[in-house]
């Protein structure tokens, strides 16, 4: 963004942050403008809290991505043995039946 090259030339945030953060907000994906309508920053559209949400979004975005990278790369647990077959055990009135 060119808001250093702004403020350089002594134009006040205040001017045109508000209407940049607008901007900003409607141009990023609606998952992230439904979080920024739930968070606290949303009161303000200034451009330097639009641009913080972004940030923190993005690195809440790489912690979740790095969690789901660990899970998948721990090795599965080896598949258990199946059982052998033993037939059932008798029961006593069988056993005498068949005598």
């Amino acid at each position: 963004l060119h808001i250093s090259a702004l403020e350089t030339l002594g134009v006040p945030t205040s001017s045109f942050g508000g209407l940049l953060g607008t901007q900003l907000i409607k141009l990023i994906p609606s998952s992230l403008q439904l979080e920024w309508a739930k968070s606290e920053s949303n009161k303000s559209t200034d451009i330097e809290g639009v641009i913080k949400f972004i940030g923190d979004q993005i690195d809440a975005a790489e912690r979740f991505n790095r969690i789901r990278r660990v899970e998948k790369e721990k090795p599965s647990p080896a598949p258990k043995k199946p059982k052998p077959f033993s037939p059932p055990l008798a029961t006593a009135s069988q056993l005498a039946v068949g005598a």
